[in-house]
């Protein structure tokens, strides 16, 4: 009789799981498709997206593409200072916050790269 009970017990949380894992639900993956496929339906957003800084923003690097000021300029914001500056003809900032203490530095590389390298360089 005990065992009868065990084997109902086990059979009945076996289906229980076995009910839970089949029925999850699988998990679409969205890949990136490009912006020629956004703007084939949303052509006037498109427009306005490509006057903006973010479209902007993975340009290649050059002298009419960089709109910062690169010549050993600094910025200061609540204390926080950004300096930007050109080395080797790549270009550079490094932060410092309030106290002093160094934040980060970004590689903003030359015409050959087009995305920045943020970190510790």
């Amino acid at each position: 009789m005990k065992t009868t009970r065990i084997i109902i017990l086990l059979i009945t949380l076996v289906t229980i799981l076995y009910c839970c894992v089949a029925t999850l639900q699988k998990t679409t993956v969205y890949n990136y498709v490009g912006t020629d496929k956004c703007q084939s339906c949303h052509q006037k957003e498109f427009e306005l997206f490509k006057t903006s800084d973010h479209y902007h923003a993975m340009d290649t690097v050059s002298a009419e593409t960089v709109k910062g000021d690169f010549n050993n300029s600094q910025f200061i914001y609540h204390g926080d200072t950004a300096f930007f500056y050109k080395k080797n003809g790549d270009h550079f900032v490094r932060t410092t916050d309030s106290t002093g203490e160094e934040g980060f530095k970004s590689a903003i590389l030359s015409a050959e790269a087009t995305t920045a390298v943020f970190g510790k360089i």
